[in-house]
């Protein structure tokens, strides 16, 4: 967002990073005070229940800020995982507001997931959410990649191989067709795509698409050409 001007004037929302980190007068001041640290032997325990105390507020809050910035027009930078059952719904509202919509689609292994909201909550010392549940969200992260293909004007694709260090942009899906930045860092975008789509389709009988299919229909939307990629950065 700092480096692209587009974005200068955007509203940023984010029910964690944005607004539960900023209710001082609730989150802060009602459920991590200093006495309330005196009353337990595990701060991690505070912080989990604080955090599933005034999540659905400071979800309210970004919701609140969300409608607003809708009804001014503005550019909105939204922090969510868009895993949720309401994907479609509120990709739906944005379209019809005549919004152009980017998502930055991020993945990696499960461990990897796993260790990331450790070193979170553990370290940096601020809950967001169960590292299992993180996982559960990855789980469900497939099942929605066609909407993200079928909404979406662009798509950045990246990916982690640590969580300690920066995520690498695989490649960029836009009306000009799909740029390759990173092969490796691509390749195992769509691999941990794949692995996943398959136990969804074995235990609960899901039918998802391939990745070939979904480049397909992103080619079909773009009305390219039978290659659809180009500019491949080496």
């Amino acid at each position: 967002l700092r480096s692209d001007p587009s974005f200068s004037q955007a509203v940023y929302l984010d029910p964690d990073q944005r607004a539960l980190k900023w209710m001082m007068n609730t989150y802060y001041s009602r459920s991590l005070t200093a006495f309330a640290c005196t009353q337990v032997e595990n701060y991690q325990e505070l912080q989990k229940a604080a955090y599933d105390k005034w999540r659905s507020a400071s979800h309210f809050i970004a919701n609140s800020i969300f409608e607003k910035a809708l009804k001014g027009r503005y550019d909105i930078a939204h922090g969510t995982t868009m895993t949720g059952l309401f994907v479609q719904r509120l990709m739906t509202l944005i379209k019809a507001q005549g919004y152009a919509i980017t998502l930055a689609l991020c993945s990696c292994e499960d461990e990897v997931r796993q260790k990331a909201i450790h070193y979170r909550n553990t370290v940096q010392g601020f809950y967001q959410t169960d590292p299992h549940d993180v996982v559960e969200k990855g789980r469900i992260f497939p099942t929605r990649m066609p909407l993200y293909f079928t909404f979406a004007d662009q798509l950045f694709l990246f990916w982690s191989d640590r969580f300690d260090e920066k995520e690498r942009l695989a490649a960029t899906f836009s009306q000009e067709g799909i740029k390759i930045s990173d092969q490796e860092a691509y390749d195992k975008f769509i691999a941990k795509y794949e692995r996943d789509r398959l136990p969804l389709k074995e235990e609960e009988k899901l039918e998802l698409p391939t990745w070939e299919a979904l480049v397909a229909s992103w080619m079909q939307r773009t009305k390219k050409s039978k290659d659809p990629f180009h500019n491949r950065d080496r």
